[in-house]
């Protein structure tokens, strides 16, 4: 052939017009697809089949074309030979516009770029109905024919009298596993592929079939092809005679009927097996005509009634009148009528019993009955277990006395552990108040005391009283957390923020620390969802134990800080937390107990670093109440990895797209606001009432105190106030009492009340609010958070109790 770039301008015209006429003639369609923007196009003769076909019609138009079934299975075969870089072929059908659904099948190549990049697909489309159809007739057909042999397991012989020849059927050498072929044999060869065992009967059959003119049946093993035998039922006619009437010819039929013989043997079997299991079977068993008399008992029966299977000739359950006593006639009627039972314990009195043999007396039997019905759904016999459970009757009345007893201290031990309970949440939570309660008299003379100015080395050692101060209260807000945590009652708040400025918060908090040490702090936060939903809050309170240790135990090197998502769904994601450092490590005999409560790495007297071994405690529960968990890698002298991890939500519709990042207030200057504003602090403790007095006054307030919840009560009537600053834990009458009783005065329903007290958990300040509160400050109280609640308030407009 030509090369065709040599061919001129009307020789290419003339091989395209052959090309196409070639087509057509075949039944064959041109197509051919641009990978890249995925349009399709095709040769007019199938455009017209398919009702026209638009310009712009890409490859997922024509899938979409065809029937529901194959358009994806279309693109898996596409697919597979793009990516395999070999030819492409697919059968499918394509329904048209007249109702009809063709087969068709593509054939198809792909060229590539210089790059090896895929460009354009071609090829044809071929109609293949008519070979499908006769493709699927000719599979019918195979399988009618198939299915007769399989089923028939029959073939033909032909036994010629006079010259003792007999020819059979190529179904019936395959039958003994030869290659099916006709094949011409004599009587003796045919006698000899016999058991011996049944030769003798079968030549007998056939010499009696020769003088007879009905069917002559005989059953006999035939040795098959691979030595084993086969059971093979005979059944022949003479078919022609001569003038004297002797047999010139008989056929007939040899039938596979091994699997019947195999049933048979195996039902003679199964009821071997059935009366040898029924004697030596444990448990009693009995069985029941439908009449209710007795048909047969085994041993492990007569044993346990003590009566013989003769004495019941007159015996019948549906009529036992202990048996109607105790109401189990409905249930037995129920199995005659084709049901089965539960297992019901029947208590019965072996004495009632014909003819017993053995001792009398109660026994509990545990029965199961169930019918035993015949191919066409009759009940034929009803069958009875029975079982001896006396001792266990007796055992289990003995359990449930037990049960009862142990159920009862079980309930007392519960009610002593609840008590000790509210026991342990009393002490702790009277623990918080009272060293709250003086902390806070330090936190506010300390402020009064720098207000009023200080030398230089005064100042540097207030700054150490108000740390240690703070320390304390740290270490009690995380013995407060532990125990919070362990009795259930963590409540985890739920509100979207920004992790990225979240985490750049968390880590400004110990960035002066770490500078101090001039130790670099690196962070890499690799979340895409900067907001998330959770508890900000415990999350930076376990991330700053990390920092605080990172920094505490690392004299030199760096401090890398590390977030990063897993397991994203619609629902929320996982963050991991990790923070590294190259500090002084822990030894792999303390890496057990660090997460233990009180626990640290180094727990001897001469111990460098300080702490309560607290943290990395809290660290983990937080992580595990928030869905995560926490661990550690770390070697002796190079370093260690605290991480945790936490499950949290996505935004939702109901979360305010708000973040929690919050810029601690300043000091606020109220004198603008105090101005002829009187405000009643009730406070019992004389130096918190005291310093609090003089901070509130410095604002400008005018300030009156009340030693407790009577007193208090006792001034609000007396005098209207803008303000009242109310403890909650007093003598006499408490704050939250002293809070519902103002309520009810007549100047008391608008005035803010706001909490100053020493319990701070999120049920206190529930408890607070419920009261008729405003607002609410823990103690120790920060004087700016004081000046901005109290801001806040004489600013706002007036907020109803609880507000």
């Amino acid at each position: 052939m030509a090369d065709r770039g040599s061919l001129s301008e009307g020789e290419r015209l003339d091989e395209n017009v052959s090309l196409h006429l070639a087509l057509a003639a075949g039944n064959l369609w041109v197509w051919d697809c641009e990978l890249a923007s995925g349009r399709w196009h095709c040769s007019r003769g199938l455009a017209d089949l398919l009702g026209g076909w638009p310009a712009a019609a890409t490859l997922a138009d024509f899938t979409n074309r065809m029937h529901p079934e194959d358009g994806a299975t279309f693109r898996r075969a596409w697919d597979a030979a793009l990516a395999e870089h070999r030819k492409f072929e697919c059968e499918f059908r394509l329904p048209q516009a007249d109702g009809q659904t063709p087969w068709m099948v593509g054939y198809g190549g792909f060229t590539y770029a210089a790059d090896g990049t895929p460009q354009r697909a071609c090829g044809v489309i071929q109609d293949i109905t008519d070979r499908k159809q006769a493709e699927q007739t000719l599979r019918l057909s195979e399988e009618r024919l198939r299915t007769a042999l399989q089923v028939s397991r029959q073939g033909w012989f032909e036994f010629d009298v006079p010259t003792g020849t007999i020819r059979t059927g190529s179904e019936y050498r395959a039958m003994l596993g030869y290659p099916p072929q006709d094949t011409l044999t004599d009587v003796e060869t045919w006698a000899n592929a016999m058991h011996p065992d049944d030769r003798a009967q079968v030549l007998a059959l056939l010499k009696r079939a020769l003088t007879q003119d009905h069917p002559a049946v005989a059953e006999y093993r035939r040795c098959t092809a691979d030595g084993s035998w086969l059971w093979i039922r005979s059944i022949g006619r003479v078919t022609e005679r001569d003038a004297q009437g002797n047999a010139l010819r008989l056929v007939g039929v040899h039938t596979d009927v091994t699997p019947y013989k195999q049933m048979e043997q195996d039902l003679r079997e199964s009821e071997r097996r059935f009366r040898e299991l029924m004697e030596q079977a444990p448990v009693a068993v009995q069985i029941l005509a439908p009449d209710g008399r007795t048909v047969r008992v085994n041993r492990a029966w007569e044993a346990l009634w003590g009566v013989p299977l003769a004495a019941l000739a007159d015996y019948n359950v549906r009529t036992d009148p202990q048996l109607l006593a105790m109401g189990v006639a409905p249930i037995i009627d129920a199995v005659f009528a084709g049901s089965h039972s539960e297992p019901v314990v029947v208590e019965y009195d072996r004495a009632a019993t014909p003819s017993v043999r053995g001792p009398s007396g109660k026994l509990q039997v545990r029965t199961v009955l169930f019918p035993s019905c015949d191919e066409n759904g009759r009940v034929r016999e009803v069958i009875l277990i029975q079982e001896d459970v006396s001792v266990q009757f007796r055992a289990e009345r003995e359990l449930e006395r037990l049960v009862d007893e142990r159920t009862v201290e079980l309930a007392q031990a519960r009610d002593r552990a609840e008590a000790a309970s509210v026991a342990k949440s009393a002490f702790l939570a009277n623990m918080s108040h009272e060293i709250r309660t003086p902390l806070n008299a330090i936190a506010g003379m300390a402020h009064l005391i720098r207000r009023d100015g200080l030398t230089v080395r005064q100042s540097d050692f207030l700054d150490k009283l108000e740390t240690a101060g703070r320390h304390l209260l740290s270490v009690i807000d995380a013995i407060l957390e532990l125990s919070r945590i362990e009795a259930g009652k963590l409540t985890l708040a739920e509100a979207p923020f920004d992790v990225h400025e979240w985490l750049d918060e968390t880590v400004a908090m110990v960035l002066p620390r770490a500078q101090a040490k001039r130790l670099a702090v690196h962070v890499d936060c690799a979340v895409a969802d900067r907001i998330v939903v959770g508890d900000a809050t415990r999350l930076r309170q376990a991330l700053l134990n990390y920092l605080a240790n990172a920094v505490k135990f690392t004299e030199q090197g760096d401090i890398q800080v590390t977030v990063t998502a897993s397991d994203r769904s619609n629902a929320g994601l996982t963050l991991r937390f990790a923070v590294r450092d190259t500090g002084v490590g822990i030894a792999a005999t303390a890496m057990p107990r660090l997460f233990s409560a009180f626990e640290q790495a180094d727990n001897s007297p001469t111990r460098r670093y300080g702490g309560t071994g607290l943290g990395l405690a809290l660290t983990r529960k937080l992580a595990q109440a928030m869905g995560g968990d926490a661990g550690s890698e770390s070697r002796l002298g190079e370093g260690s990895t605290f991480w945790f991890t936490a499950r949290l939500q996505l935004p939702s519709p109901r979360h305010t797209q708000t973040t929690t990042s919050q810029a601690h207030p300043a000091i606020v200057d109220l004198r603008a606001y105090a101005t002829g504003r009187r405000v009643l602090l009730v406070e019992d403790d004389a130096i918190n009432r005291e310093a609090t007095v003089l901070y509130l006054q410095a604002a400008g307030l005018q300030v009156d105190a009340a030693v407790d919840g009577q007193d208090a009560i006792a001034k609000a009537e007396a005098g209207p106030y803008d303000l009242i600053l109310m403890d909650v834990h007093m003598p006499v009458v408490d704050g939250l009492q002293a809070t519902q009783r103002i309520r009810q005065l007549p100047a008391g329903a608008a005035v803010p009340i706001v909490a100053l007290t020493a319990a701070a958990y999120p049920e206190d300040r529930s408890r607070c609010l419920a009261a008729g509160m405003t607002d609410f400050v823990a103690k120790p109280v920060e004087p700016a958070e004081l000046f901005a609640v109290i801001l806040k308030i004489l600013q706002g407009p007036a907020q109803s109790p609880g507000a």
